[in-house]
């Protein structure tokens, strides 16, 4: 590393570093400011794998009531095709 670019990356505060979070960040909002943030996070978190639950139960549901309705199609198909024949017949 250059001596310039170390100079200016340990002596400048807004670019010094706390983990991935500049120093900054920090002094601006405080350590109680992430917390909330990583509370909210995990609240997101928990909502979004609650949504996507009720959205696998609402998908297995569609998928045997269009199941069902195929079913149901084959059957009323194979009634007219014998209506058909008896017609004809």
């Amino acid at each position: 590393m250059s001596n310039n670019l170390y100079r200016t990356l340990r002596g400048n505060a807004t670019n010094r570093v706390l983990g991935t979070i500049p120093c900054s960040l920090v002094d601006l909002h405080g350590a109680g400011f992430f917390k909330e943030q990583d509370k909210r996070i995990e609240e997101l978190t928990a909502g979004l794998e609650n949504a996507s639950q009720r959205c696998e139960a609402y998908r297995a549901s569609l998928l045997a009531v269009l199941k069902d309705m195929e079913e149901e199609k084959l059957k009323i198909a194979v009634k007219v095709q014998n209506t058909r024949l008896n017609l004809k017949g």
